[in-house]
């Protein structure tokens, strides 16, 4: 959209106003026009005229003349007129431009429009004329007067859109319509009153045959004509109703059916939906229209702090003060029953009434309970009158003036009652704090059964307003929490908020249309539920909108249009003229910028070989909501998919190297996306070593390389064959000698190894001594390599009760722990005989002393650091009662039944030579049934199971865990089980040794 004005030309793209580009002429612009083939001209006020082809700029005529272009038009055959002030009348044909000017030179001109090939209108300061012209050469004269437009300047002239004859805008004289008949013209005056005496500037037709008036100090009018050219209505839109401006220049439809109205001095303002309408003025306080309520359009009552304004059209507010008994105090409701009494509650002070066609209001009904005489919404059943208060509904009966109220004493869920409902069905409903909405028609009527509409939620809901769209189900809007739709046909309910397009979760108002909408009212805006598709449009400041809907301030009238009453006016919406048809974006790429350049988006190009980076600007011209629309891009020859879909309107990329390119973009609305749009193509030109030629050379020259190589490589190749065959076939005898060597060697020392391994198991102790002193027990004992260097000792003490038991972790496996073992077996035999022994803590200190003297440990010189992790358990048979000392080992114990699990210390037996090592004694009174498990680090540190990690401690466990109640054989079974389900076919890594004891 590119406006005219003062300053000179500008480009609108929904968002900002930018000059187009440097090549157009800077001064003031006085006159713009669409010619049939879709270029742009542009009239200046020093007489230049400037082309717009749709990518470039030409200057059409130099202005020469030096006075203000008013008008430019078009004749049949495809010339172009321009009508200067007073140099007479210009034609632009086949890039000539010829003016004439005799027998005009004593006239100001300011309009044209073509009659025929040979006619036009011409638009003085001194009335309306009919000319005679000829194109070539340009010639015109004038042929006669149209007297009944008077001596009145002639600011604008349009043809009717579906017929020959005019529409004329005269200066004060008002608008006239002109019958052209053969050579035969006859005008009468459009009688207009709102139009007496006011200076018109231009007219407009659009689509719907409404003509548009633009007026300097009255703002902008919009004439709906009957067909025989009649007013049936008018609607003004000036400063008091969100226009922003009353002295107007022109106005516009675009091609997607907005409004655009030039203004004299605030701009441009663009009206997107014609059927939103507001009233700024409405007679009341601070313009506060409190409350509101209409049966058809021809009444319009709203309701404010003190006052009640009555609206008629065509004629000012009507005011209802304290001079016609409205008391001093907001009417927070406003209702007409089927009598025609106006009904209006208060903040304070109950319930008003009006007869119908009556001139002074009367207090029907208060309470001596404060609360009862809020009054938040009024309804009527028959001779009943209904409203919601703080204190509950109150029922009225007209015909005996009794009254009833209903509160949480009769079982409604809260007092404050903030709206009521009467639906179709006769049923009424109300909205308060609860988790349902609840009918009252069984407290009007016994016979009637109490009705609720759960939400489902178990949480408390603040409902606020209510309505009943046309089929028939019941909407509640809350604070807070949305929208609820109730099925009542399919016993379903469906919650609308924000996350599902709703303005705002906050909801005062409610009303359904007869289009199948629902309305819903909240701070700053509106929103428009289909009820149908569940889809939601939303209407906020960018229509104009800047108040909040009050409480319960909506209602749609039997014509269908939607008033609601906000803090700062009253808005009507007439749904029949709901133009809301979404089209499609329309595609423009603003602006190609390779490097630091910018380039025509109109002219592909071609580039020399080098990287790039390239930025692409485009916009998707939506004027409804510009920021709503989203695009995907994608540059064919680099990308390959579209992108995500997002709202920016810029994508920059960094690093183009050669290739053709091709940019793709589309735009998508809430309803609409365009098709896939090339918008501009380029290339980069390839290096001069990725040209066709030379890479042909290139091939060639490699080909005969690689051929000559071949045959080298296959000659040498033969004899290196042949040499290493040879070679091979002496290598290969020597191995087998030296298998066969091998082989008689690891016989030789596995024979030795499973020798050792019968010696090993000869000095360790057999399990009877274990099973002949406690309950029952089991040792899991695997060793690694054949010889173990895991072990274990026990022996009972008769002279004490006790059986000693020893389950003990050498350092190394295989041999090297085998020969521990033996050390260790044969140390701790001679030390638990030695009378100074006590304690299984005696034991592992002087185990330790023997171990590092054997191996010379506490000696200076080169020493061994082999040592080993040991648990000593001594256990009295008679009273259960046990000592045990561990280095390095946990062990676990079930008391009762109960796990825990005991460390031991933290230093080992023997390895590096340590002063005052500590063993700690742990003393445990156990019982019969008890269970104690001792074991090595070969079970826990085994590598296995799904992910190859270690069994570890705590699940060891829970094996234990699941297993403890179990005899001890089963017990060993399910161990052993467990050991090679998890270690699978991963090598066992350590020897593995387990003693389980039941006392």
């Amino acid at each position: 959209m590119p406006p005219s004005t003062g300053m000179g030309l500008c480009r609108y793209d929904g968002f900002q106003f930018v000059s187009p580009s440097e090549e157009i002429p800077s001064g003031n612009i006085s006159a713009s026009f669409s010619d049939r083939e879709g270029n742009l001209w542009f009239g200046y006020n020093d007489g230049m005229i400037v082309r717009y082809d749709g990518k470039h700029f030409t200057v059409a005529d130099s202005a020469h003349n030096n006075t203000s272009v008013n008008q430019i038009a078009q004749t049949p055959d495809g010339s172009i007129l321009a009508v200067t002030q007073n140099e007479g009348v210009g034609c632009i044909s086949e890039g000539k431009t010829v003016y004439f000017s005799e027998g005009l030179e004593d006239k100001l001109l300011y309009s044209v429009c073509c009659i025929d090939g040979t006619r036009l209108l011409l638009g003085c300061g001194d009335g309306l004329y009919v000319c005679r012209y000829a194109a070539d050469p340009f010639s015109l004269q004038i042929i006669s007067r149209i007297e009944a437009t008077g001596d009145e300047s002639i600011p604008s002239i349009i043809r009717e859109t579906d017929g020959d004859n005019f529409r004329i805008a005269t200066g004060n004289g008002g608008l006239f319509y002109l019958n052209v008949s053969g050579n035969g013209f006859s005008a009468r005056r459009i009688d207009v009153p709102e139009l007496e005496d006011v200076q018109l500037q231009s007219i407009y037709e659009d689509r719907q045959g409404n003509l548009w008036v633009s007026t300097f100090g009255k703002g902008l009018f919009r004439l709906r004509l009957s067909r025989d050219e009649q007013v049936e209505k008018t609607d003004n839109y000036n400063s008091s109703n969100g226009l922003g401006s009353d002295y107007i220049k022109q106005v516009f439809f675009d091609n997607r059916q907005n409004l655009w109205v030039g203004t004299y001095e605030y701009g441009v303002a663009c009206l997107t939906d014609q059927a939103i309408s507001f009233r700024n003025h409405v007679g009341l306080a601070d313009n506060n229209a409190v409350s509101v309520f209409s049966a058809d359009a021809s009444e319009y009552w709203v309701g404010g702090d003190g006052a009640i304004a009555r609206i008629v059209q065509g004629a000012d507010p009507q005011i209802f003060n304290r001079q016609n008994g409205v008391p001093n105090d907001k009417i927070t409701a406003l209702h007409i029953d089927s009598a025609g009494t106006l009904w209006a509650g208060t903040e304070q002070s109950g319930l008003y009434r009006l007869g119908k066609n009556g001139r002074y209001f009367t207090p029907y009904y208060s309470s001596a309970n404060s609360l009862s005489n809020a009054i938040q919404a009024v309804v009527s059943q028959d001779h009943l009158i209904l409203y919601a208060s703080r204190n509950g509904v109150v029922i009225l009966d007209t015909r005996d003036h009794s009254s009833k109220i209903i509160n949480t004493y009769n079982g409604l869920p809260h007092n404050n009652i903030r709206d009521i409902y009467r639906d179709s069905q006769g049923m009424i409903w109300i909205a308060a704090n609860s988790n349902s909405i609840l009918s009252i028609n069984h407290w009007i009527d016994p016979e009637k059964e109490e009705k609720r509409l759960q939400t489902g939620l178990m949480s408390e809901t603040e409902f606020s307003c209510l309505s009943e769209d046309a089929d028939g189900n019941i909407w509640a809007g809350t604070h807070g929490a949305g929208v609820f739709l109730f099925d009542r046909k399919n016993d379903s309910v469906y919650r609308i908020t924000s996350q599902n397009g709703l303005k705002s979760d906050f909801c005062y108002a409610m009303e359904s249309d007869r289009s199948g909408h629902v309305w819903v009212g909240h701070r700053l805006g509106l929103s428009m539920v289909d009820v149908r598709q569940r889809s939601v449009v939303t209407f906020g400041t960018e229509y104009g909108i800047t108040g909040d809907v009050n409480p319960n301030a909506m209602r749609i009238n039997s014509d269908n249009e939607l008033i609601a009453g906000f803090t700062d006016g009253v808005l009507l919406y007439n749904t029949a003229e709901d133009c809301r048809q979404e089209w499609e974006p329309i595609l423009n790429l603003t602006g190609v910028t390779i490097g630091d350049k910018s380039y025509n988006p109109g002219e592909p190009l071609s580039l020399p070989f080098n990287r790039y980076r390239v930025q692409f600007d485009y916009i998707g011209l939506q004027y409804r909501q510009p920021e709503a629309v989203i695009y995907q891009y994608m540059l064919q020859g680099y990308d390959v998919e579209w992108s995500e879909p997002s709202n920016g309107r810029s994508v920059l990329y960094p690093r183009l190297e050669n290739g053709n390119y091709r940019f793709l973009v589309r735009a998508c609305n809430s309803n609409y996306c365009t098709a896939d749009t090339l918008l501009y193509e380029f290339k980069i030109r390839r290096p001069f070593w990725k040209t066709y030629w030379f890479m042909a050379l290139m091939l060639g020259t490699v080909t005969g390389a690689v051929y000559a190589f071949i045959i080298m490589r296959e000659r040498a190749h033969r004899h290196q064959q042949e040499y290493l065959e040879r070679e091979l076939a002496a290598r290969t005898r020597e191995v087998l000698d030296q298998k066969e060597e091998i082989e008689a060697k690891n016989r030789d020392i596995t024979d030795s190894i499973n020798y050792a391994q019968r010696i090993q198991f000869s000095v360790l102790p057999t399990t009877k001594t274990l099973l002949d002193n406690c309950s029952d027990a089991f040792i899991f004992y695997r060793p690694r390599d054949i010889v173990s260097g895991d072990f274990y000792w026990f022996n009972y003490f008769p002279d004490r009760d006790a059986i000693l038991i020893v389950c003990a972790d050498s350092t190394g496996h295989g041999v090297p722990g085998a020969f521990m073992s033996l050390i260790g077996t044969t140390l701790i035999k001679d030390i638990v005989m030695r009378p100074e022994i006590k304690t299984p803590v005696d034991i592992l200190q002087r185990l330790d002393e023997n171990i590092q003297s054997t191996l010379n440990q506490n000696q200076e010189s080169e020493q061994a650091n082999d040592g080993m992790d040991v648990i000593v358990c001594e256990i009295n048979t008679k009273t259960c009662h046990v000592r045990v000392s561990s280095a390095m080992r946990p062990f676990v114990v079930y008391h009762n039944g109960e796990q825990k699990v005991y460390k031991g210390s933290h230093v080992a037996i023997g390895g590096q030579h340590m002063n005052n090592k500590r063993f700690e004694l742990i003393e445990l009174q156990l019982a019969p049934g008890d269970l104690i498990y001792m074991f090595t680090d070969g079970y826990p540190d085994q590598f296995g199971g799904p992910a190859g990690k270690k069994f570890k401690m705590n699940r060891l466990q829970s094996v234990l865990n699941d297993i403890h109640n179990r005899d001890m054989d089963e017990q060993h079974r399910v161990l052993k089980e467990h050991f090679e389900l998890w270690k699978g076919n991963v090598e066992q890594i350590d020897d593995v040794l387990m003693i389980g004891v039941r006392l």
